[in-house]
C-alpha cells in the first residue's frame, strides 16, 4: 500500500539492491545513464513539494492549518500543486535567493503551489484562542506547522486519511492504491507490484530532502521559528543532488508529465 511505501521514504533512492534503486538509477548523488525518467520525475516532484513546504514554514506562514467544527483543515497536500508550463532548464524567480546555490538554482521548477485563501502568518496566529476553543488540538505554532508538513508527506505516501479533493481510488478514470481497478487504466500496476512502492518511496524521499533544504536566515519567521526539516537526522541540508539529471533530461521529464496529464484528464476533483 502507499502508506507503507511512504514510511520507508529513503529506500526509494538509496536502498542497496532494492527494486526502487534498480528502477530509478538515483544513487550516490548521481544519475545512472540507465536510470528511469519516471523515477527522476517522482523524486523531483517530491523534492519541490518539500521545498515549498519548507519555504512557507521558514517564512512563518501556515498553508491554512487550523481546527474547526469539521476537524482539522489543511491546504498542504498534493492536489494544491499545479504543473507549470514547459520551461527551459534554467533558474527562475522561484529558485532565486541569496543562497541560490544551496537551493539548487539552475533547474526551473516543474510545479507550483496554489490555494492560499486560508493561509496566515505566525504573527496573526492567536494560540490562546485556539487552545481555549479546541483544547485537544496541539495549538503551539511549532506543532501546527509540523502537523502541516507531515500531512503533506502523508498525501504523497498515499494516505487516505487526508481529504485532498481527489480520492486515491478514482474509479475507471484513475488507479486505486489497493490495485482493485488496476486493469481499467492501461493495464496498471497491481497492489503488490514493487514499482508502485518504489514510486511512492521516491516521492517521499524527495519530499524529505526538499524539506531539509537550507534557507537564508532572513527567512526565519517573526517568532524565530526554525524550518521544520532543518537539521533533520540523516538528511543533509542542501539542494537537489539530481538536479543535473533534471536539466539534462528536462524535455523527457516534461513529456512524461504531459502524458500523465492526458491519461488522467477524466479524473475530476
Amino acid at each position: 500500500g502507499g502508506g507503507g511505501g511512504g514510511g520507508g521514504g529513503g529506500g526509494g533512492v538509496k536502498g542497496g539492491g532494492t527494486a526502487a534503486e534498480g528502477g530509478s538509477g538515483l544513487h550516490a548523488g548521481r544519475f545512472s545513464p540507465c536510470g528511469s525518467v519516471c523515477m527522476l520525475v517522482a523524486w523531483r516532484l517530491g523534492f519541490e513539494c518539500g521545498r515549498v513546504q519548507q519555504i512557507l514554514t521558514h517564512g512563518g506562514v501556515s498553508w491554512g492549518t487550523y481546527p474547526d467544527a469539521m476537524g482539522t483543515h489543511c491546504n498542504a497536500h498534493a492536489n494544491n500543486m499545479v504543473v507549470l508550463p514547459t520551461a527551459p532548464p534554467v533558474a527562475s524567480a522561484f529558485e532565486s535567493t541569496s543562497e541560490g546555490a544551496q537551493l539548487g538554482a539552475g533547474a526551473a521548477p516543474l510545479i507550483a503551489p496554489v490555494d492560499f485563501d486560508m493561509a496566515f502568518g505566525s504573527e496573526a496566529y492567536v494560540e490562546a484562542a485556539v487552545k481555549d476553543k479546541y483544547p485537544g488540538f496541539e495549538s503551539a505554532w511549532a506543532s501546527l506547522v509540523k502537523l502541516e508538513a507531515e500531512g503533506f508527506y502523508g498525501t504523497l505516501a498515499g494516505s487516505d486519511f487526508a481529504s485532498t479533493g481527489v480520492a486515491n481510488k478514482s474509479g475507471a478514470g484513475g488507479q486505486a492504491d489497493d490495485g482493485t481497478n488496476a486493469g481499467e487504466w492501461g493495464g496498471g500496476l497491481a497492489a503488490d507490484d514493487p514499482r508502485r512502492g518504489a514510486l511512492r518511496d521516491t516521492l517521499c524521499a524527495g519530499f524529505r530532502r526538499g524539506l531539509a533544504t537550507r534557507l537564508p536566515p532572513a527567512a526565519v519567521g517573526p517568532r524565530g521559528e526554525e524550518a521544520v526539516g532543518k537539521g533533520a537526522a540523516g538528511v543533509a541540508a542542501g539542494g537537489d543532488p539530481h538536479e543535473g539529471a533534471l536539466c539534462a533530461l528536462r524535455p523527457a521529464c516534461d513529456a512524461l508529465i504531459r502524458l500523465a496529464l492526458a491519461l488522467t484528464a477524466g479524473v475530476v476533483a
